[in-house]
């Protein structure tokens, strides 16, 4: 211990510079910390496939949350009444956003996203030879196996890709609309408006 010093009429202990502080804590041991670190990621005890088939879930919950908003735009945009009727393209707009809205049920239901793209045991991806698409006479069937998730997960794709077919139908048709609409009646391109001739003006000298 250092000398004592007296401050503001105490005495209390200064500790010389050469002398090392010991307040009794010890560095923990890396091990610990190692568990620490490892206990907080929320992949811990997943295989690299249950790892993967997270990502992809994570992919495909981005891809169909994304389509939903832009067929509501393209409605909104593309649907707007003319000459006091609306557009036939809202019907191929309206069946696209049910498709999505599907496609949110089911990967609900194909939950949780580590099982969503790997076979029953985890040993591979895309799992396809372990799901039955029929009972044996030609009723197709995919629930033989409620433990396969990804069974589910073929219907979350099955109703995407109708959506995005009917949206991409319901964008041409806009546009086609749009054409014959600048066209008009007779179905004649819309010729192109000439400049108007200038009148020509004596130079005055």
């Amino acid at each position: 211990m250092g000398a004592i010093r007296t401050v503001n009429h105490r005495a209390l202990p200064f500790l010389d510079a050469a002398e090392p502080l010991d307040t009794g804590w010890e560095p923990p041991d890396p091990s610990v910390l190692w568990c620490i670190v490892h206990c907080m990621n929320g992949f811990n005890g997943f295989s690299s496939n249950q790892i993967t088939s997270v990502f992809l879930t994570f992919i495909t919950f981005g891809l169909f949350t994304l389509l939903p908003a832009f067929t509501i735009w393209k409605m909104y945009r593309d649907t707007k009444p003319v000459n006091g009727r609306i557009p036939k393209t809202a019907w191929w707009y309206m069946f696209a956003g049910f498709c999505y809205f599907w496609t949110q049920v089911a990967l609900v239901w194909a939950a949780p996203a580590e099982a969503s793209f790997v076979s029953l045991h985890g040993n591979h991806l895309f799992p396809f030879d372990q799901v039955n698409m029929s009972l044996g006479f030609g009723i197709p069937f995919i629930f033989v196996n409620p433990a396969l998730h990804f069974a589910k997960m073929i219907f979350v794709w099955a109703f995407g890709i109708i959506g995005t077919i009917a949206l991409a139908i319901g964008m041409r048709t806009t546009a086609r609309s749009r054409k014959a609409l600048e066209a008009g009646e007779t179905g004649q391109p819309k010729k192109a408006e000439e400049p108007a001739l200038k009148a020509s003006t004596p130079e005055v000298a």
